[in-house]
C-alpha cells in the first residue's frame, strides 16, 4: 500500500496557508540573522495605506485596524521591522491638484492623522455621531475619481465633509460632560501649554489668513505682517495684537488646536501599537518649513531658497546657524526636537543641505544678500557657503535627538539621505575613495537607481568606498525614484534618466555585469527576462545590512509615484488596494513583487552561505517557489483548500485501511470479552478468598 502516492496529488494552493507563512517567518529570521541583516524599513506613506471599502474616507489612516493588519502582514512577506511615513504636517491646498507630502508643516501635524471612526466610541464620549461619519465616507464615494489614488480634497480642505465632521466633534465636545470627554478635557489643557510656542503661531496665522483671504503675509497690514519680527515690531505692540486675536478669535483658534491635539494623540496610539508588534515608527524630517512657519521665525531665514529657485522652499540662514542664540538654531533644534518625540527613528530629508547647503535667488536683491558670506558656483547657478559647516550642524542635530530620547538614543537611528545631482553635491570624496568626513561614522541612504561598478554596487560601497556596513542603507529607490517595474520595462516615466544624459537602457546596461558578478548569476538571463531583472534587484540590496524598501516596489507597481519634473494631480496619491494581500500574491505570481523567501535564498547563495544552511536555503526556496505559481491569492483560501484536501486524504486513507479496521476491531472485541471474563474470574477468586461469596455470583 502506498500512501506515499496520495500525499502528491494535494494541492494546498499558491498563497502560503497559516502553518506555513508561521514556518517561513522562523525561517526568514535564521536567514536575516545569517545574512547580517539589522533593519528593514517598509516606506509607506499614511495617505497610500489600505482602507476598509466600507470606511474609506478617501485617504489611509496609520492609526487604524487596516493599517495595523496590513503591517503585520507585511512584516511576514517583507521581514520589516521599521515602519517609515512621509512628512505628517498639514497640507496645503493647491489649485493644480498636487498635495506634496514635503510642502507641508515642519512643525505641526495634519487633520488626516485622525481617526474620525474613533470619535464615535465611547472612548472620545462619541463626541462624533455615526450618521456624520457615514456621510464623509459617502461623499469620497461620490467624489473620488479614481479608487486607486487618495482624495485629498475630502479630508485636508476647510470646507471637506472630513472638516465638517471635526467641527461637530468640537462643539459635542465643548458641552459634554461625559467622564472620558473630563478626562480629555484635562489633557488638551496640558497639550495647549506643552506646545503653545508651535500652536500660537500656527493658529493665529490661519484666522489672519482668512480676514486677508490669502496667506501671503506680504499683503497683510504691517503689523500683522511683521507680527514676529522683533526688528520691525516692539514687544508690547506684538503682545498687544496677539492679546487682541486671541480674544476675537478664541473659539476658532481652540478648534485649531483641538485638531492638533487629536492627531498628536492619534499619532502616539499609531507608534505605540506599532512597537507593541515589534515594529519601529520613522519620520521624515522634511528640509523646508511652512508659510506660517517662516512668517513666525523671520529672523531664521535667508533671503533665498534652498534645493531649487522654483520650489519655494525658504533656506534657513546657515551663516548663524550653530551660534545656540541664533533663530535659525532655535528653529531647527525645535523642529528635531518634535521629530525625536514623535517617531522612534528619523530620516533626514536633504540630509547633505545640512553639510553643503546650496542657496538658489531670483531677484537682484537676494543675491546682494548673499554676496558677503556666500560664493557663487557657476555650474549650479546657486549659492555656497564660503565657510563649509562640516559636521558642526549634524552633531546640534544629534545632539538634540539626544537630549530628547535620553538613555534611549541610539544613532544609527538617524539616516541621512545624501543624494543629488553630481555637481551638486558628493557624499564620497572619490580622490581619497571615502566618505567625506562630515557623514563618516553616520548611517546614509544610498539607492541603486544610478547603480553601475562604481556605485552603490556592494564592492563599490564596501570596498571601493570603504563604507562600513553598519553605516549605510541600501534600497532601489524610494518616492521620487524610477519604480523598479518599470526600470525593468525600460519606461522613463518620469524623464528621470534622459534629463541626466542617459537612457533607460544605458544605465541597465551598466547594471547587469554588477547583479551579475555580486550575486552570482547569469547575465544574459537578466537582460532577456525583466523579471530576473526585477528579482536581482532586489536580492541585492538585501546583501547590505540595512534595507529601505518602497511600497510600489514591492507591489510591483508601474506609476510614479512622485513626479518632480511635473508635479502631476496624481502625485503622492497612488494607494494600497483594500484586497492587498491578493494584489500582493498577484505581483509575486507575476513576477514583479518582492518574494522575500527567494530573495533571501538569492542573497544567501550571493554569499556563499547555502552550502553550509543547506537545509534553510532548500525551505527558502521551496516557499519561494511555491509563491511565484499561479493560483490561490489569499492566506484564507489557502488555509480552507488545505483543509479540504487534508479531509480528502483522510477519507482515502480510510477507504484503503477500512477492512484492516474491521478485522482490527473483531479482533479488539473478541480479545476484549476475553480479558472482561479472565477480570471478572479473577475477582470472584478474590472474593472467594475473603469468604464474601454469593451463591449466585458463584
Amino acid at each position: 500500500m502506498k500512501i506515499n502516492n496520495i500525499k502528491q496529488n494535494v494541492r494546498f494552493g499558491e498563497a502560503l496557508t497559516t502553518r506555513e507563512r508561521k514556518k517561513g517567518d522562523k525561517l526568514k529570521a535564521k536567514a536575516m540573522k545569517i545574512l547580517d541583516l539589522h533593519d528593514i524599513i517598509l516606506i509607506t506613506p499614511e495617505a497610500s495605506l489600505p482602507s476598509n471599502t466600507n470606511k474609506n474616507i478617501g485617504m489611509g489612516q496609520i492609526n487604524s485596524k487596516d493599517s495595523y493588519d496590513f503591517f503585520k502582514f507585511m512584516k511576514s512577506y517583507t521581514g520589516m521591522n521599521i515602519v517609515k511615513v512621509l512628512p505628517q504636517g498639514n497640507y496645503k491646498y493647491k489649485k493644480d491638484g498636487y498635495y506634496g507630502a514635503y510642502g507641508t508643516s515642519a512643525l505641526n501635524l495634519g487633520i488626516q492623522l485622525i481617526n474620525l471612526e474613533e470619535l464615535t466610541t465611547d472612548e472620545y464620549g462619541s463626541i462624533l455621531s455615526n450618521n456624520t461619519f457615514n456621510k464623509v465616507i459617502e461623499k469620497n464615494k461620490t467624489t473620488q475619481k479614481d479608487s486607486g489614488l487618495a482624495n485629498f480634497e475630502n479630508i485636508v480642505l476647510d470646507n471637506s465633509p472630513f472638516n465638517e465632521a471635526l467641527k461637530e466633534s468640537y462643539e459635542n465636545f465643548k458641552k459634554s460632560d461625559n467622564t472620558n470627554v473630563r478626562n480629555l478635557k484635562k489633557e488638551f489643557e496640558n497639550y495647549k501649554k506643552d506646545y503653545q510656542d508651535i500652536l500660537e503661531p500656527m493658529g493665529i496665522f490661519k484666522v489672519l489668513t482668512k480676514k486677508y483671504n490669502s496667506d501671503n503675509f506680504e499683503l497683510w497690514d504691517n503689523i500683522d505682517k511683521n507680527l514676529y519680527n522683533k526688528d520691525l515690531i516692539s514687544e508690547d505692540t506684538k503682545n498687544k495684537r496677539i492679546t487682541e486675536i486671541k480674544s476675537k478669535y478664541e473659539d476658532d483658534l481652540n478648534f485649531l488646536y483641538f485638531k492638533e491635539f487629536l492627531a498628536e494623540k492619534n499619532l502616539a496610539k499609531a507608534r505605540k501599537n506599532l512597537n507593541k508588534d515589534g515594529l519601529k515608527l520613522m519620520g521624515d524630517c522634511l528640509v523646508g518649513f511652512s508659510k506660517d512657519e517662516q512668517w513666525a521665525h523671520p529672523k531664521a531665514f535667508a533671503n533665498a531658497n534652498i534645493c531649487s529657485p522654483n520650489w519655494g522652499i525658504k533656506a534657513l540662514d546657515f551663516t548663524t546657524i550653530c551660534d545656540n542664540n541664533s533663530e535659525s538654531n532655535k528653529l531647527i533644534r525645535k523642529k528635531v526636537a518634535l521629530f525625536a518625540k514623535r517617531y522612534d527613528a528619523i530620516r533626514l530629508d536633504v540630509g547633505w543641505g545640512y553639510t553643503s547647503p546650496i542657496l538658489y535667488c531670483k531677484t537682484e536683491e537676494q543675491k546682494k544678500s548673499l554676496e558677503k558670506d556666500y560664493n557663487y558656483d557657476d555650474n549650479i547657478n546657486g549659492y555656497r557657503l564660503k565657510n563649509p559647516l562640516n559636521d558642526k550642524l549634524l552633531n546640534i542635530i544629534e545632539q538634540e535627538v539626544k537630549t530628547v530620547k535620553g538613555d534611549k538614543f541610539d544613532k544609527n537611528d538617524l539616516i541621512y539621505e545624501v543624494e543629488a545631482g553630481g555637481a551638486e553635491f558628493s557624499v564620497y570624496d572619490w580622490s581619497k575613495h571615502c566618505v567625506i568626513p562630515a557623514f563618516q561614522n553616520r548611517k546614509i541612504v544610498q539607492s541603486t537607481c544610478y547603480m553601475d561598478e562604481k556605485y552603490t554596487s556592494i564592492d563599490a560601497i564596501e570596498n571601493q568606498m570603504h563604507v562600513p556596513r553598519d553605516n549605510y542603507v541600501l534600497m532601489v529607490g524610494n518616492h521620487d525614484h524610477l519604480a523598479l517595474n518599470a526600470l525593468a520595462q525600460g519606461i522613463d516615466n518620469d524623464s528621470i534618466f534622459r534629463l541626466n544624459g542617459d537612457n533607460v537602457e544605458q544605465k541597465k546596461n551598466a547594471q547587469y555585469p554588477v547583479l551579475s558578478k555580486e550575486l552570482k548569476l547569469d547575465e544574459e538571463t537578466l537582460k532577456k527576462d525583466k523579471n530576473e531583472f526585477i528579482k536581482a534587484k532586489f536580492a541585492h540590496i538585501f546583501l547590505a545590512k540595512n534595507v529601505k524598501l518602497f511600497f510600489m516596489d514591492v507591489f510591483g507597481r508601474l506609476e510614479q509615484f512622485d513626479s518632480q519634473r511635473r508635479n502631476s494631480s496624481k502625485n503622492y496619491r497612488y494607494t494600497i488596494p483594500a484586497n492587498y494581500e491578493e494584489a500582493f500574491h498577484t505581483a509575486i505570481q507575476n513576477g514583479n513583487g518582492l518574494n522575500i523567501y527567494s530573495t533571501l535564498a538569492k542573497s544567501m547563495k550571493a554569499k556563499g552561505l547555502d552550502k553550509k544552511n543547506q537545509s534553510l536555503y532548500n525551505q527558502l526556496n521551496k516557499l519561494g517557489e511555491k509563491l511565484y505559481k499561479k493560483g490561490v491569492k489569499t492566506e484564507a483560501e489557502a488555509n480552507k483548500i488545505a483543509k479540504g484536501e487534508l479531509k480528502k486524504a483522510i477519507g482515502i486513507i480510510l477507504m484503503i485501511i477500512s477492512p484492516f479496521l474491521a478485522i482490527g476491531s473483531g479482533l479488539l472485541l473478541y480479545l476484549n470479552k476475553k480479558n472482561n471474563k479472565e477480570t471478572n474470574n479473577n475477582k470472584i477468586i478474590e472474593k472467594n478468598n475473603e469468604n464474601e461469596i454469593d451463591a449466585d455470583e458463584v
